[in-house]
């Protein structure tokens, strides 16, 4: 069950330790040349992203998934994400739920999404 929790810590460690881009894998969109249209004929204020999300009305169709939560900065880290995406009216996943599922240690590191992201949808990987 540490391992996990140590697994966990380590990942998010990693990508904001190390450069984690890909060296030699890219989109293929470098073999395509694409002719700039920023649409001028639209009117920025005509342009509305909300959407709605499990019934719940979003300011655009976007979602903050992690792979955070199950060691112990987690809870900090996801209760800041959380406050971002209630502000911002933004989904949210928490990643995993394996660890809590295993060992109720960290589970404040997955309940806080909810405490600070009351309003908009909170999901989960069930692991």
């Amino acid at each position: 069950m540490a391992a996990i929790a140590s697994r966990k810590q380590e990942h998010v460690e990693i990508a904001v330790q190390r450069d984690v881009a890909f060296e030699q894998t890219t989109s293929s969109f470098e073999q395509y040349g694409f002719e700039h249209n920023a649409l001028p004929e639209l009117n920025f204020e005509d342009v509305n992203p909300a959407t709605e999300f499990l019934s719940v009305p979003l300011s655009f169709p976007l979602m903050v998934s992690g792979m955070t939560g199950g060691y112990a900065d987690a809870e900090r880290i996801n209760g800041m994400l959380a406050e971002v995406c209630e502000d911002a009216r933004i989904a949210i996943g928490s990643g995993s739920q394996r660890q809590v599922r295993e060992n109720e240690e960290f589970v404040s590191t997955y309940t806080i999404l909810r405490k600070m992201a009351p309003s908009v949808p909170v999901i989960a990987n069930i692991g």
